[in-house]
């Protein structure tokens, strides 16, 4: 399919696009749009009520509002992270709202404030505060939201300060991954490293952050199922992780 203007868009600011990470159907991906009104509008897949905008309507080919859980438009979002079946968005105060995963509607995150960077990965969430530190949530059988592994029975874990990050400035989320952008250029990462996603041959997964052995000063970062990539401050770009499909960039075919 060619490109294609979304109706009803004209004044976006920030953008996302999420989906299954292991996605067998094309089909189950959605995207979010931050409206230069500071609301937010989401169209696509909504079998997990990751569009935020209530019914219950499996699929919305339009954008459609994003509202909080008591019916109020979602507002004063800056931006927007979208993970594989739920959205997290930051708002002015600094406050995290997220939405989907069965969810009824964009809720505040509780135990969430001062965040100047949000990020959405496989079923996980992270937050980067003003302080410097890193806040994770959600699925941790990996390692991917920091702490303590979870135990039988379990699959996920609430609010969690991520041990061993400081000056964080951003931070992303993969399939079951997370890294930090720090102060000094630096790169730490944490969750699963089957595939090298955390650019360490150290260990299988590490809940601990482990700091990415790249050589270069790091200005921004993207991850994505199993592989990280980061932007230096030469204009270069660095990838570790899957290269499965190329991804990584090393000329595989």
């Amino acid at each position: 399919m060619p490109p294609r203007d979304v109706p009803g868009l004209g004044d976006v600011v920030a953008l996302a696009a999420g989906g299954l990470v292991e996605d067998e159907d094309p089909s189950l991906g959605f995207t979010c749009a931050v409206r230069g009104g500071d609301t937010v509008a989401c169209w696509g897949d909504n079998r997990s009520g990751q569009l935020g905008a209530g019914g219950d309507a499996e699929v919305r080919g339009e954008p459609a509002e994003v509202f909080d859980a008591d019916g109020f438009p979602l507002r004063g979002v800056t931006r927007v992270a979208a993970g594989e079946a739920h959205v997290c968005a930051l708002d002015e105060r600094g406050d995290v709202w997220c939405w989907g995963d069965g969810a009824a509607g964009a809720v505040r995150k509780q135990g969430v404030s001062g965040a100047i960077d949000v990020a959405a990965g496989g079923r996980h969430s992270c937050a980067a505060l003003g302080t410097g530190e890193v806040l994770c949530w959600g699925w941790n059988l990996n390692g991917q939201s920091g702490g303590r592994f979870v135990s039988d029975g379990e699959d996920s874990v609430g609010v969690t300060r991520v041990e061993g990050v400081a000056g964080a400035r951003a931070v992303v989320a993969g399939g079951r991954h997370s890294c930090a952008l720090l102060d000094d250029g630096g790169v730490m990462c944490w969750g699963s490293n089957q595939s090298g996603q955390l650019g360490t041959e150290e260990a299988s997964l590490s809940s601990t952050p482990v700091r990415a052995a790249l050589g270069v000063r790091a200005t921004a970062l993207a991850a994505g199922s199993e592989h990280t990539c980061a932007l230096d401050d030469e204009g270069g770009v660095s990838c570790w992780g899957s290269d499965g499909h190329g991804q990584v960039g090393t000329g595989r075919e």
